[in-house]
């Protein structure tokens, strides 16, 4: 059995397209829609002064043999990203530890690389389901109107990230269910193409003393994408917690100690976050009462 030599990435490397926003924003019912064979449609630019509005069209079909009508989440969306930082500095293999220490930061050598139970499971499931998810997208008249790959035609039909489990010896170790990646992602063609990724140390994602479940791992990584795509387009540097709670999946009828909670482990990663200087201060906005969302300057 070869021995595989892996240096895992430190940088964040993350697809900031609308495509990726669109296919994790479903509910059940919409997403067992398109698995059912409807068309899913990105604005891709409105009021476009020749052509109007236009739009990608897209379909999500399982693999053969797959059965999960489940949609995706934030969570699969950043275990994508950790994944596609892999291919990125050459990386072939890859693991369910160092996929974990992509998502919570602790990429320094001295950092715990245990994977527990919950962890293991909802990385698994998030691989398993992004390998065996199909995206058939049309990019033609996308690229035709926007000039986007010089206006080529251009259809991309392919498991979102194309890759297999196997059984190898990584760093001197025989190791199980190994990510064996096989081609490129069709989402990250579609990023190169545009120029439409963000980057970012992946340390950031680093909070002493979290319990990083995998919620905390989809607040911490959604909230980070969304600073990152904020400071890189000056946009406005605020983030709502009724847009943060949506895109973590958190029920609109969650108690109020829930949502304290939440909002608390969101105000101690942008602690966090000024700390490491990738945010020069915020502070956290009300509505009458309750906390609505965070501020920020970079």
């Amino acid at each position: 059995m070869p021995n595989v030599q892996l240096c895992p990435a430190k940088i964040r490397v993350v697809p900031n397209v609308k495509l990726i926003k669109n296919i994790t924003e479903f509910d059940a019912e919409d997403y067992h829609e398109l698995i059912d064979g409807v068309k899913g449609g990105v604005i891709e630019k409105r009021n476009h002064k020749k052509h109007g509005t236009v739009a990608t069209t897209y379909k999500i079909s399982n693999a053969d043999g797959y059965d999960d009508e489940n949609p995706l989440t934030e969570f699969d969306a950043a275990v994508l990203s950790a994944c596609l930082s892999e291919q990125k500095i050459g990386n072939v293999h890859s693991t369910f530890a160092i996929i974990l220490r992509a998502l919570t930061g602790k990429t320094r050598e001295t950092s715990n690389g245990a994977v527990n139970k919950n962890q293991r499971e909802a990385i698994e499931h998030s691989v398993t389901k992004l390998m065996q998810t199909i995206i058939d997208v049309d990019l033609s008249d996308t690229n035709k109107s926007l000039g986007y790959n010089d206006g080529k035609k251009q259809r991309l039909r392919s498991p979102i990230l194309p890759c297999k489990f196997v059984t190898t010896t990584i760093n001197g170790q025989p190791v199980n269910d190994v990510i064996y990646f096989l081609d490129e992602s069709p989402v990250m063609i579609i990023a190169e193409q545009r120029n439409q990724i963000l980057r970012y140390d992946t340390e950031l994602l680093d909070v002493s003393g979290q319990n990083n479940t995998p919620l905390v791992i989809t607040l911490k990584n959604y909230v980070m994408r969304r600073v990152a795509e904020i400071k890189a387009h000056k946009m406005t540097p605020t983030l709502t917690f009724t847009d943060i709670f949506k895109r973590a999946r958190i029920s609109e009828t969650a108690s109020r100690d829930t949502k304290k909670e939440l909002r608390h482990i969101v105000e101690k990663f942008f602690e966090n976050l000024q700390t490491k200087g990738a945010v020069k201060s915020f502070e956290l906005i009300k509505r009458g009462v309750t906390v609505h969302a965070v501020k920020f300057t970079f």
